[in-house]
């Protein structure tokens, strides 16, 4: 099985296209995408219709998290600012049903392919803030 593995897009639309064309120039079975999906970019939700749209297997960041956490925090977080504003923006600029699809998207897939056991996380399995 040829797989494309993406991840942090960060609502980079031009750079997701581009992307998924030359996957699908390349004969891949499946794109899997390791999540941050929005965050920073200017088309958070073109992206994630796409990603929708294409069947693109996926699970939730911590960027798309810390998105779909904005509207509960009553104020600014004033010593990360930019960041804050750039997550407001996003999920500003998501519709309820991109909302509730960034939702429902699990923290982790665990499955079975041509014989081999995958993990797909973002992050580590100890946290999806880890770098590894």
């Amino acid at each position: 099985m040829k797989v494309a593995l993406i991840g942090d897009i960060h609502a980079n639309l031009p750079a997701l296209e581009t992307v998924l064309k030359d996957a699908h120039k390349r004969e891949v079975d499946a794109v899997w995408n390791v999540g941050d999906i929005v965050g920073y970019g200017a088309f958070p939700e073109e992206v994630v219709q796409r990603l929708k749209n294409d069947n693109v297997m996926t699970i939730i960041g911590n960027y798309d998290l810390k998105v779909l956490k904005v509207e509960s925090r009553k104020q600014q977080n004033k010593k990360h600012s930019r960041k804050w504003f750039a997550f407001n923006w996003a999920y500003e600029n998501l519709s309820e049903s991109s909302r509730e699809y960034l939702s429902s998207l699990p923290k982790e897939i665990k499955m079975e392919e041509a014989g081999k056991r995958i993990l797909i996380t973002h992050g580590s399995p100890e946290s999806n803030e880890e770098y590894i």
